[in-house]
């Protein structure tokens, strides 16, 4: 994939993760996007060749925003799933349990699983 897009924002996914470069117009002020060079994290109004791995909604709103010209070199898709959803339903079935019965540490540990699952796991 290299595709060089004006209207990124129309084409970007925004849970895609992409390998890309980019040029910002002169009068941008604060470049959104974020590189690594020489081991330090800068915000260059280009990515003068050096292409990065950058999520789509970063590139779409630099692109929507701040007329940012990106240039697409290799994409990763990721698709929402519901994988999970039998595990958390079960901890969270658990817990109920753990609260009927009186049982603080256990409650307190499938409160922590359960918490620490938040938005990664469905």
């Amino acid at each position: 994939m290299n595709v060089d897009v004006t209207n990124a924002h129309e084409l970007l996914v925004d849970t895609n993760l992409y390998y890309a470069t980019f040029d910002f117009p002169e009068t941008c002020k604060y470049p959104s996007l974020t590189v690594r060079a020489n081991s330090t994290l800068i915000n260059p109004l280009s990515s003068q060749m050096i292409a990065g791995w950058i999520w789509g909604v970063q590139l779409r709103i630099a692109a929507q925003r701040q007329d940012c010209r990106v240039r697409l070199l290799k994409v990763i898709r990721y698709r929402a799933g519901t994988v999970f959803k039998n595990f958390i339903e079960t901890l969270y079935e658990a817990r109920r349990e753990a609260i009927r019965n009186g049982d603080d540490v256990l409650d307190g540990i499938l409160k922590l699983a359960s918490n620490s699952s938040y938005g990664k796991l469905g």
